[in-house]
């Protein structure tokens, strides 16, 4: 069994944006009863947290004085309902959302949420996602926040799955969850790039389409260890400056950006029970760093630690 995480707080968050607990101070809640949501899972997979809780009819709203800012953090959170539904106020716009559906979003811009709908009992599993084990470049993560999956396509399989697995929690063993976390994260990510680039096509550009097209090459081209702004350039009969001015427009350098997401692919990696007896330097190679201190930089240097601290480390 997947046991719940001893260091998740069990009281209401502020105000529940993130849905992982611990009251601060900056909400204001509607409930005359003073009830709460009572946290039902709250477990590590991997790098992401799923947890499970169940509200009374709740309205939540930001009561942040102007002088006042919520950190995001370095997390993207989804709600998947699976009972109930929920009304948000996400940066002005107006959502309900229920069974079968995902909602995409972080905590500075979600204004008030009315939990169950204000007649019904809500309960929701929950997602976090670290920003940095995204695959899509925040330019597109920001198209996806504030917005809703349906239950068809990649909303449904993505809805499904979440439901399903906090069902099957106690079924599987602590070895499972890095697994499950990996099998997860590649849905998140799906769902990220549908829902960014549905909101791209309602005002198509030629120049969004061949970033897309680049990342999408590179993505494929990652073990390579010869992979450099001038050959994806070659690649696409494209010049070197303008390679790099498409992708400054998304705020990145092109090498910054193949260095991501290789990062990122050795960070699941590191923590996949099937490579556990790989060296490091293997899995460094593996996604195209042919030097190991090279790697082991890049790695603090994005993620704060050693790669072989962080395998070894708790999850």
């Amino acid at each position: 069994m997947i046991e719940n995480d001893p260091n998740a707080t069990l009281t209401l968050a502020a105000p529940c944006w993130g849905l992982s607990c611990g009251a601060d101070g900056s909400s204001a809640c509607a409930n005359p009863q003073g009830e709460v949501c009572a946290v039902e899972r709250d477990v590590l997979l991997g790098a992401l947290r799923l947890g499970v809780r169940r509200f009374p009819p709740l309205r939540v709203r930001a009561a942040l004085r102007p002088s006042q800012t919520l950190d995001p953090g370095d997390h993207y959170h989804l709600l998947v309902p699976l009972q109930g539904k929920i009304r948000l106020v996400w940066d002005g716009r107006h959502t309900l959302a229920g069974v079968g559906q995902v909602f995409v979003h972080d905590v500075t811009r979600l204004q008030e949420a009315d939990f169950g709908a204000g007649d019904s009992t809500f309960r929701t599993a929950t997602v976090a996602v670290p920003r940095s084990l995204l695959s899509v470049d925040p330019g597109q993560a920001e198209l996806a926040l504030g917005r809703r999956l349906a239950e068809d396509g990649v909303g449904g399989l993505l809805a499904g799955f979440v439901a399903h697995l906090t069902d099957s929690l106690d079924a599987c063993g602590p070895s499972d969850a890095p697994r499950l976390g990996m099998a997860l994260l590649e849905l998140v990510n799906a769902a990220f790039a549908h829902l960014g680039g549905s909101a791209a096509r309602t005002a198509p550009s030629p120049r969004h389409a061949l970033t897309l097209q680049i990342q999408a090459f590179i993505q494929r081209h990652l073990s390579e260890t010869g992979l450099n702004p001038r050959q994806v350039a070659a690649a696409h009969h494209i010049s070197v400056s303008y390679l790099h001015r498409l992708f400054h427009k998304q705020g990145y350098t092109v090498s910054g950006w193949i260095r991501s997401q290789r990062l990122i692919r050795t960070r699941c990696d590191l923590v996949d029970p099937a490579l556990r007896d790989a060296p490091v330097h293997v899995i460094a190679a593996r996604w195209g760093f042919s030097d190991p201190a090279v790697f082991s930089r890049a790695f603090r240097a994005a993620y704060g630690i050693a790669p072989s601290a962080f395998r070894n480390g708790p999850r």
